[in-house]
């Protein structure tokens, strides 16, 4: 992962996320890397917010 010269974007559920601990590392790991964790969201975050998720994806499509 530290070799990754492609945008990067990581999103998070705040409670018992599949990714759980593992964003944070990613944003130590990959400073350009965006990583959002969404409060009060688990693992079916995309379900649960799904207004956000896809603003985030259309925010990381206009980028690349």
């Amino acid at each position: 992962i530290r070799r990754l010269r492609v945008p990067v974007t990581v999103l998070a559920g705040s409670n018992r996320s599949t990714v759980y601990g593992g964003a944070e590392r990613i944003a130590r790991v990959v400073p350009h890397a965006r990583v959002e964790t969404l409060p009060d969201t688990t693992h079916f975050f995309p379900m649960e917010r799904p207004d956000r998720v896809r603003q985030v994806l259309a925010e990381a499509l206009a980028q690349s």
